[in-house]
């Protein structure tokens, strides 16, 4: 009964319809949602001031694939693999402030599989009893064995980005990959006893919009949950699309939670402004020089923080120019 209702709510097109309904400009703009709406950030940025609840450590930006949504064969920031002092310094900070963490993802601006040391760092933070792990990966390089290796280390979560429901639409966005690798990757996958929980994710763009529903078919008994999500230019990074996003156009001056929720460090060490920050053209700091702790309470962070909260964003290097706008729910 409840694979039943679970395989209905994947399939289906229901929380796409009703969120096209809760999108429409008139419920963001009214005067109650924004009394809640703003409630919900001062709630939120209190809560998470301490520490950072999400952190994202890029022990790898390179990747295997030339996706045709991402900016990564653009990128001219150096390529590299993070050297395991590292992370070790990384590791043992966020031993002392794991009471604060929600999930620690291993991944950047890369394809975190091309990384054999991967298990060995997801074993760390285990060991040093963090929460939750995760990876963002294209599922390219996830066979059955290294799943198996994975599972044994402790990742707790595998977030999958197919970006298309077959096989033509997929090999038009994420170029350099194949579909049906990909697909029988996520099969053998799904016949493990013991392995992570499983979300797939969906960019919706032009090429691939028709295929929504034939991916949710497709995927949904291979994956916990699955994800449609609004395309980003990333900062003019790829071939502009429409962008939507709910709040934008209703009020540009609501702040942006990555700056109160989440942390980058890449392999450097370097601590971008954020995730879309993909050349790390504004710097926080970096951990080989200052602590996570100092960096997260640092002038840089507080400043855009500040900014964003004074409703000053769009004079913001890099902010000025972003039409992604996280929702604060």
């Amino acid at each position: 009964m409840i694979n039943s209702i679970k395989t209905l709510l994947a399939t289906s097109n229901l929380s796409e319809t009703l969120y096209k309904w809760m999108s429409k400009k008139a419920l963001f703009a009214h005067p109650v949602y924004a009394f809640f709406y703003r409630a919900q950030i001062n709630h939120t940025y209190r809560k998470f001031y301490k520490f950072p609840p999400i952190i994202s450590i890029e022990t790898t930006n390179l990747c295997n694939a030339r996706c045709s949504i991402c900016p990564y064969p653009s990128m001219k920031r150096k390529k590299g693999f993070m050297k395991p002092q590292v992370f070790e310094k990384i590791a043992n900070e966020l031993k002392t402030h794991r009471k604060h963490i929600q999930t620690v993802f291993l991944s950047g601006f890369g394809e975190p599989l091309t990384d054999k040391r991967l298990e060995h760092f997801i074993k760390i933070l285990k060991e040093y009893k963090i929460r939750q792990t995760a990876i963002v990966t294209n599922a390219s390089l996830l066979s059955k064995e290294r799943a198996i290796k994975l599972t044994e280390a402790g990742l707790d979560e595998l977030h999958i980005s197919i970006d298309g429901g077959d096989k033509e639409t997929y090999n038009a966005i994420r170029k350099g990959l194949s579909f049906e690798k990909v697909y029988n990757n996520l099969k053998a996958l799904s016949t493990l006893k013991r392995k992570p929980e499983i979300f797939l994710k969906l960019v919706l763009t032009r090429k691939n919009k028709s295929s929504v529903n034939q991916f949710r078919k497709r995927f949904s008994q291979l994956a916990d949950r699955i994800f449609i999500r609004f395309f980003q230019d990333w900062h003019g990074g790829v071939e502009k699309e429409q962008v939507y996003t709910p709040h934008k156009n209703v009020n540009p001056f609501h702040p942006c939670i990555y700056l109160f929720k989440t942390i980058n460090i890449y392999f450097d060490g370097t601590v971008p402004l954020c995730c879309l920050d993909y050349e790390a053209q504004v710097k926080m700091g970096n951990i080989l020089e200052n602590s996570i702790e100092d960096i997260w309470h640092g002038k840089m962070f507080n400043f855009y923080r500040r900014m964003h909260l004074r409703k000053k964003r769009n004079s913001l290097t890099l902010c000025s120019t972003c039409n992604y706008l996280p929702v604060w729910w």
